[in-house]
This record gives C-alpha cells, structure tokens and sequence, in this order.
C-alpha cells in the first residue's frame, strides 16, 4: 500500500474525507472551511487566481486530450500551451478517455460553472446605496451581496469603506469605486 493511500485511509477513519466512490474523495466541510480561510491568510488574491486558472487549464488540456481520443476525426481546436505547473493527464487511448469523462464528469461541471460564471460574492463596503443598486440590476443567480454592517466573515477582511469588491471564492478582483467600474466587472465576471 503506497504512503498515499495510508494517508488517504488515515483521513478517511478520522471522518476528514469521505472516499464516495473508489478512488474518489470529498473534503468534510470543516475541512473544506479550514483549507479556505488557509488559503486566504497564507496566499494573496493573484496567487489564488493563478491557482484557480491552473486547476481550469489542467482540466482543459486533459478534457481536449480525451476528446481527441474519442473522436479522432473532428479536426483540432487551437489551445493555447498548458500554463507553468500544470500537467494535464496522460491517456493512451478511447476506454481511457471515456473513463476519464465518467469519473470527472461532476467535477468537469462544475469547472464549466467556475470558468464561465465567476461571481459568488459581491461586498459593498460602508454606505453605498449606488453600489447596491448597480447589482440589484444583475442577474447574479447563487452570488451572495454583503453590504452595510460589517459582520465576521472572510468577505470584510481587508476590504476598504466606500468601495465594492467582485469575488470568487472569497478573491476579489480590485476595487470599484463607482457605479461604472462595478458594472464593468459585473459584465466581466471574474
């Protein structure tokens, strides 16, 4: 049994980790909140984002693979060459490729949603009615608005009064000081 796999049992007994499937594991959601609030004391807003586009272009590149495999005869996309640190999968042939797909089909969705929808949560600081109104004119399904009081939450930290901040997973783009910015990173997404 590799030293991995000890690990992984290890977390498994502590109920840390749940293995739903053979081979495939999910965070306990203290886990999950621990590793988050983690990420943003030890990593700025750019290392993050660079880590979250690194997550995307694995995937990208292994899903590209996989559907060459399947469908040799569709001629070629033009990708652009995997980013530094990212080693998409090595898969030989069409079982594998359709493997691949069933197993990270759940997670190729939600890729899909983070890639193209980008906003969870939008922070007015301080007494910004204008702000406010920018995003009650946008269809933001699923985001959360924090706005007025501040209250215990990552989504107040270092966040100035006066200005509006778009985010994804608690990293924020920079601040919006009018009703203009906001709405361009509104319409952006992140």
């Amino acid at each position: 049994m590799s030293e991995l796999q000890q690990l992984l049992d290890r977390l498994v007994a502590a109920h840390l980790v749940d293995e739903h499937t053979p081979g495939r594991y999910t965070l306990h959601d203290l886990l999950r909140a621990y590793a988050t609030q983690l990420a943003h004391t030890t990593h700025t807003d750019e290392e993050r984002r660079a880590a979250t586009h690194r997550i995307l272009d694995h995937y990208l590149h292994t899903a590209y693979s996989a559907e060459r495999l399947l469908d040799p005869a569709r001629g070629p996309l033009p990708l652009d060459p995997s980013q530094a640190g990212v080693t998409p999968e090595h898969l030989d042939d069409y079982a594998q490729a359709l493997h691949w797909f069933t197993a990270e089909h759940q997670v190729l969705l939600a890729a899909v949603d983070l890639a193209v929808n980008g906003i969870d949560e939008v922070v007015v600081a301080g007494d910004r009615p204008d702000l406010v109104e920018v995003v009650h004119t946008r269809f933001l399904p699923g985001a959360v608005l924090a706005w007025g009081e501040r209250y215990a939450s990552p989504l107040w930290e270092g966040r100035d009064d006066g200005r509006a901040y778009v985010c994804r997973n608690y990293t924020c783009r920079l601040p919006a000081d009018g009703p203009e910015a906001l709405a361009a990173q509104l319409h952006a997404g992140l």
